[in-house]
This record gives C-alpha cells, sequence and structure tokens, in this order.
C-alpha cells in the first residue's frame, strides 16, 4: 500500500506556489495603491486648479462690485445735474419780482408825466418818491443798504477822505479809524458786499475813548430811506452793484397799474 503523505518536493512546491500567490497578491495591493495616490494627486491638482478659479471668480466679482458702485455714483450724479439743470431752466422761465416793481415804477412814470404836464413838479417830493421806488427794487432783489457806524472794517468800508491826526500815537499799535460821516451807503446782497459803504472817518485816540468801549467790527446797521442823500462834491464815479443773481421772491409782476401808498408826486 503506497504512503500518502507529501514528499519533501511537494512540501516545497506548495510552499513556492504560496510565496508567487503572497507576491502577486502584494504586487496587486501595490499597485491598487498607486493607483490610489495617483487619483489623490489628481484630486490634489483639481482642488487647486479649482482654488485658483475661486479666488479669479472672488477678484472679478470684486472689480464688478467696484465698477457697479463706480456706475451708481454716475448716475447719482446724472441724476443730480439733470435735477440741477430742470431747476435752472425752470428759474428762467420765472419772472423775477423786481420785473413786477420796474413795471409798478414805470406805470408810475407814465401818470407823473400825464399829471405834471405843463408844470414844474416839486422837487422834495419827487426826491421821496425815487427813494421809496428804488428801495422797493433793491428789495426784490434782496439787495440792502449798508450804513454802518463804528469803526471802520477792512472789505466794508472804502475812506475817501480821513480827518483829524493821521500819525499813529507810540505804543498804540496800528490806527484804528471811526466813521464819523457817511458819503454814499454799501450794499449787500444775501450776506456778501456789493460794494463797500463810502465813509468820511477819522483816527481813534485814547482821548476819545476814555469810559467808553470801542469794539474792533463796525456797527452794521441797514439802511433806511431816512438816510441822507450823498453831496455831489463828495461822490466817486463808482458804478452800482451788479445783479449777478436770481431774486428771492420769483412770483409773477403785479399788475400795478396805477400807484397806491406809493403814488408820483403832482
Amino acid at each position: 500500500m503506497e504512503s500518502t503523505d507529501p514528499t519533501p518536493a511537494d512540501a516545497l512546491r506548495t510552499e513556492t506556489l504560496r510565496a508567487e500567490a503572497l507576491r502577486a497578491e502584494v504586487s496587486l495591493v501595490r499597485l491598487r495603491l498607486d493607483h490610489a495616490l495617483a487619483e489623490v494627486r489628481d484630486n490634489e491638482e483639481s482642488i487647486a486648479l479649482r482654488d485658483a478659479r475661486i479666488a479669479d471668480l472672488e477678484a472679478e466679482l470684486g472689480e464688478r462690485a467696484e465698477e457697479s458702485a463706480e456706475l451708481r455714483a454716475e448716475r447719482d450724479a446724472a441724476r443730480t445735474r439733470a435735477a440741477r439743470v430742470d431747476e435752472l431752466e425752470q428759474a428762467a422761465e420765472r419772472t423775477p419780482a423786481v420785473v413786477g416793481e420796474l413795471i409798478r415804477t414805470a406805470d408810475q412814470l407814465t401818470d407823473l408825466r400825464e399829471t405834471t404836464a405843463g408844470r414844474q413838479p416839486d422837487p422834495a417830493v419827487l426826491l421821496r418818491w425815487l427813494d421809496r421806488r428804488v428801495a422797493a427794487l433793491l428789495a426784490a432783489t434782496d439787495t440792502e443798504p449798508v450804513a454802518d457806524t463804528g469803526l471802520v472794517a477792512a472789505g466794508h468800508h472804502d475812506v475817501l477822505e480821513l480827518r483829524g491826526p493821521t500819525e499813529p500815537e507810540p505804543g498804540a499799535g496800528a490806527p484804528r479809524h471811526r466813521i464819523v460821516e457817511t458819503v454814499r451807503p454799501g450794499y449787500r446782497r444775501r450776506g456778501r458786499m456789493l460794494r463797500p459803504q463810502q465813509v468820511i472817518a477819522e483816527q481813534v485816540i485814547a482821548e476819545q475813548v476814555v469810559g467808553k468801549q470801542v469794539v474792533g467790527e463796525a456797527e452794521h446797521t441797514s439802511g433806511t430811506d431816512d438816510a441822507p442823500l450823498p453831496t455831489a462834491t463828495a461822490l466817486r464815479n463808482d458804478t452800482a452793484p451788479r445783479n449777478d443773481t436770481a431774486p428771492r421772491n420769483d412770483t409773477a409782476p403785479r399788475n400795478d397799474t396805477a400807484p397806491t401808498d406809493d403814488t408820483a408826486p403832482h
């Protein structure tokens, strides 16, 4: 009867086959691992590319946001300019209030010529009427006369004549001058001086201000109809203030064909 135990050769062959099977399995595992590592590397590259694309998109989005903000600002500025143009066009179409006063003055001049035909009107009455009409025209353009008292202020007063001592007192610093007479009133429109007040002034000396505080600015007071008329000998050839802006009251002119309390002299 034959023995069934494996011979050493069979055992060696079996171990060899097992070793080859293990090597094949290890090789397969290595292949799978290499494939997985390659996939990981590909995924990392994809992620890097995706991150770079996201960064580019974010930068582009920021640029678009800046452009959008600039476009909104330009749009708002264009709307503001358009509104300003419309406002100016509407203001240009409105009749200035001074036109109504001019029509009223023209009507009263017509009445004056008719009522004084063939006889000489009273000059004093005529001057009073002219004063009232000029004051009304100035008021219609928001222009007010300025007849200050007190110290001379630069930009507000034009000294035509300086009376009294002109040399500064020793140790008194820069000389100050006080208004003693108004030759011509100044004119101010909406806080801006159109023409300075023309005055005669004198230097302020210490004896004149004992017991009285002299302020550093002139006392600004608006002129009235009772302000003294300038004398012809003291006037200079200064032009009248320019009416460079539209008046505040843009109402239509009144149809005052006949004078009321402001009637022309007879």
